[in-house]
């Protein structure tokens, strides 16, 4: 230890004031972590180098005007950039951050809070769903409701992104609107809402339980769902995930706690072949109902996580078609002022030690949607449905 601080003397002595302060950061920092200490000697060089970049830029270029903080950002974005393979590595300016803290809370941009849809053979988008909280639901916008102008421009044949770069045009939309034979203004002002991202009814005695996303929202939500549920008596449960995206694991891991028996809900395999166990579910608050979880090749991520555990530990089918297939995991970093990086740390895997990335999650009872349910999927009956109806006859 006494030969390792000698050494570390005089390798201080030859360097900067600025450098041996960030040595001896790093080296702190990769000795407490187990690292290994070849690379605290390449970031030294490259702070080094950086360093170097910007007293000669400082002292020689004309005109210059620096801006450190947007520097900074260039640096790190640039960096993350590096990682080609990795589709989800990103770099969090402080704007970006904030928004996805937001985002994490399940509030929405600023918008009017709803879907849209073409029904086929229909000129005009027509309203899927209204958010429960949203500007639009106080402005009395309603399911079914067509949109026929926005703004004073006529949406006749327009694509949906025409719809939404108009409603966020200004402020406040004014929205014409055809309900029956009734056309209608509204004026809705653009705000910020919580999404609705559990939704949930009764067919006969089954409860159909639909996520959307799985965000700190969802976890409240879905204790409503779960009242629900009780209160109506219910037989059987219905998850539906067609089209989750996913979201964060750990809500997801949370959610399934309040539902399954004892067991492993998360595990990961590292880069080294490390595998941890990073959420598991108790017995207190097993759902001792039949269920089935809807599946697409939109249900992703979480949501894969979610369904792969409904079957694992709760005996469930899946139904529908095979999913997306995004069985890794991204960690967030928190660079201490207010930016932020992310990138791929783990490969999630099933009870077997398999990993379904790239692959996806196979269903129980394949049902495929033909063209007609594909372009209509939002418009649907219940009868329509063919994946919900084998669901409900699964739950059976």
């Amino acid at each position: 230890m006494a030969k390792l601080k000698v050494f570390l003397l005089k390798i201080a002595k030859k360097l900067p004031t600025v450098i041996v302060t960030a040595f001896f950061t790093l080296l702190i920092a990769f000795l407490a972590l187990g690292g290994d200490i070849s690379r605290v000697f390449e970031q030294v060089s490259l702070i080094k180098k950086v360093t170097t970049v910007d007293t000669k830029v400082n002292k020689y270029a004309v005109d210059f005007s620096q801006n450190s903080e947007k520097v900074g950002d260039r640096i790190c974005q640039s960096y993350i950039q590096m990682l080609d393979n990795d589709d989800y590595a990103y770099y969090f300016s402080k704007d970006d951050f904030a928004r996805k803290e937001k985002e994490r809370e399940g509030v929405s941009d600023k918008s009017i809070g709803i879907t849209i849809a073409i029904k086929e053979n229909e000129k005009y988008p027509t309203v899927c769903f209204v958010h429960s909280n949203s500007p639009a639901k106080k402005a009395g916008i309603k399911k079914g409701d067509k949109l026929i102008k926005i703004n004073g421009v006529s949406l006749k044949e327009k694509p949906i992104e025409d719809a939404v770069r108009l409603i966020k045009q200004k402020n406040t939309a004014k929205i014409n609107v055809k309900r029956g034979k009734k056309t209608l203004e509204k004026s809705v002002k653009l705000g910020v809402f919580v999404y609705d991202s559990v939704t949930y009814r009764m067919i006969n005695t089954s409860c159909v339980v639909a996520i959307t996303s799985f965000d700190e929202s969802t976890l409240k939500q879905f204790d409503k769902a779960l009242e629900f549920i009780k209160k109506n008596n219910a037989k059987s449960v219905v998850f539906d995930l067609r089209n989750n995206p996913g979201g964060y694991v750990d809500i997801c891991a949370k959610i399934l706690d309040k539902v399954l028996k004892k067991g492993d809900t998360v595990r990961l395999k590292t880069k080294y072949g490390k595998i941890t166990t990073e959420y598991t579910s108790d017995e207190k608050n097993n759902l001792s109902l039949p269920f089935a979880v809807i599946v697409n090749s939109d249900t992703a991520s979480a949501a894969e996580i979610f369904a792969m555990n409904m079957r694992d530990l709760g005996k469930g089918k899946i139904v529908g078609e095979k999913t997306f297939g995004k069985g890794i995991a991204q960690t967030t970093y928190d660079l201490g002022d207010g930016t932020a990086i992310k990138f791929t740390t783990e490969t999630v895997i099933d009870k077997n030690g398999k990993t379904y990335h790239k692959k996806g999650i196979e269903p129980d009872y394949k049902v495929k949607f033909n063209e007609y349910q594909n372009r209509n999927y939002y418009f649907l009956s219940d009868k329509e449905d063919s994946q919900l109806q084998k669901a409900l006859e699964v739950v059976k």
